[in-house]
């Protein structure tokens, strides 16, 4: 809170302090309504799946903004701090580790992520996640061991994932949810029972992307 009060106000405090007053007395009902659905949202997914609608959002509300004629002097005194003190945020949320390693988001960086030594439906990390917005993100599974069929969720929004996997692993993929994303694989890949079922059931969601299974 601190670091997004002091870029708002930083160069012309006492204008920015007074329309600020202006805003929170008219919009303080909105205000309370988006943080009880942001607390909502928090408590049915991971907050890191909220990065992608909320770019998608934050395009659509600067675009009915200028539609509805908000003049560009407000535009750069309001928006485009607040725009970048998210982006900090965001960077900040994609640096640092967290407790959970099933889960990785790189936004606008580029990430190098190990799985767990054991993953599958029989561990205690049964569903692996990736994200890469607008970044890239690279996931070493090579160090892993299954305990049943490793499922990983790969969404890349505008970002490219790299799946680092056993050459004698063997990968489902599905890309039903997947648009403009394209999904390759490279490195050996040695001959396995096709009776045997997958290491990994890998599911693509993402626009404009891409995913690389890289085989080691």
């Amino acid at each position: 809170m601190a670091v997004a009060t002091g870029s708002f106000l930083a160069g012309d405090a006492l204008p920015r302090t007074h329309t600020a007053l202006e805003l929170a007395a008219k919009f303080w009902p909105w205000a309370l309504l988006s943080l009880a659905a942001l607390n909502l949202l928090r408590s049915v997914v991971s907050p890191g799946s909220l990065i992608g609608p909320g770019i998608l959002g934050a395009v659509a509300c600067t675009a009915l903004a200028f539609s509805h004629g908000v003049t560009t002097h407000a535009m750069v005194n309001m928006v485009a701090p607040i725009a970048l003190v998210l982006v900090g945020v965001g960077l900040l949320h994609s640096a640092f580790p967290k407790m959970d390693r099933g889960r990785w988001t790189s936004f606008l960086t580029t990430r190098r992520a190990r799985a767990p030594v054991e993953v599958g439906a029989r561990t205690a990390h049964p569903l692996l996640v990736a994200r890469a917005l607008a970044g890239e993100l690279r996931v070493d599974l090579t160090g892993s061991c299954t305990h049943g069929e490793a499922i990983m969720h790969a969404t890349a929004l505008l970002g490219h994932i790299r799946l680092y996997v056993p050459r004698t692993w063997s990968v489902k993929v599905h890309t039903t949810g997947a648009v403009l994303t394209r999904v390759t694989e490279t490195g050996p890949r040695l001959q396995t029972d096709p009776g045997i079922p997958a290491h990994v059931v890998l599911h693509v969601l993402g626009a404009c992307g891409a995913v690389t299974i890289v085989r080691t």
